[in-house]
């Protein structure tokens, strides 16, 4: 008897790649508007433009049974084993992480596997640019990028907590995290409420916990957060998919 889907894709997601191959980590994710994203483990091949805010990147081999434990053990994200067409073929309509066997991926990903260009936006990852608003490479927020950030915050500075509320002598500013001249960018990651106060005594002007004011557990590494976040452009992407093969 053949083994069901489900049986291979749970053999999947359990079983340790071969160590005498090559691999390759991609993962598809859905956005909120469930189209799908791919991304996969890469290094740094060069920039694209002259004021170095742009990366290149490029997909990397990795070392798959390391990968696999973390991401299956430690961050509890789950991870699948692809050596096979057929395996390929459920992992396009699954999801998720993987860890895809070199030539296999190579010959069905090149367009993935390719340079790419990237910006970090915030203290981890990167980001195509391919459907980046222009207005992240312009150094000063627009006047509603400027109103959605102090509303996140609370209309509130996120060292002191004052606001401007019940403090009439406090003025809020939109503070880079990552400066402007350090290759930083006008994204919501990069952005901050701070009140004058707590702006001008950053010291220095790059202080690199502020990013961890912007999580919610508090830390710089959120990873229960990111694990849902995660879980749940997974759960998306295969509602998607599911949808799109009923209709077949």
């Amino acid at each position: 008897m053949h083994p069901s889907l489900k049986e291979i894709a749970v053999n999947m997601s359990k079983r340790s790649p071969n160590d005498e191959l090559e691999h390759y980590a991609v993962t598809i994710l859905a956005d909120e508007e469930g189209n799908p994203c791919w991304t996969c483990q890469s290094y740094w091949v060069g920039f694209e433009d002259e004021e170095r805010k742009i990366e290149l990147r490029q997909a990397r081999l990795v070392l798959a049974s390391n990968l696999t434990q973390v991401l299956r053990d430690s961050l509890k994200e789950g991870c699948l084993v692809v050596e096979t067409p057929n395996e390929l073929a459920i992992f396009f309509l699954l999801g998720g992480h993987a860890v895809i066997e070199r030539i296999l991926a190579e010959t069905a990903l090149p367009e993935v596997l390719k340079p790419h260009p990237v910006v970090q936006t915030g203290f981890t990852g990167f980001r195509s640019t391919k459907d980046m608003p222009k207005t992240v490479f312009q150094r000063a927020t627009t006047k509603r990028q400027r109103m959605s950030i102090l509303k996140r915050d609370g209309y509130r500075c996120k060292i002191c907590g004052r606001s401007a509320y019940n403090n009439v002598d406090v003025t809020l500013h939109v503070h880079h995290i990552r400066p402007w001249a350090e290759r930083g960018l006008t994204h919501d990651d990069n952005l901050i409420t701070l009140c004058h106060t707590c702006h001008e005594g950053l010291d220095p002007h790059y202080e690199l916990s502020l990013f961890g004011l912007l999580t919610e557990s508090g830390e710089l590494l959120d990873v229960e957060s990111s694990r849902r976040k995660h879980l749940e452009a997974v759960r998306r992407y295969r509602e998607e998919s599911f949808k799109r093969l009923r209709e077949l």
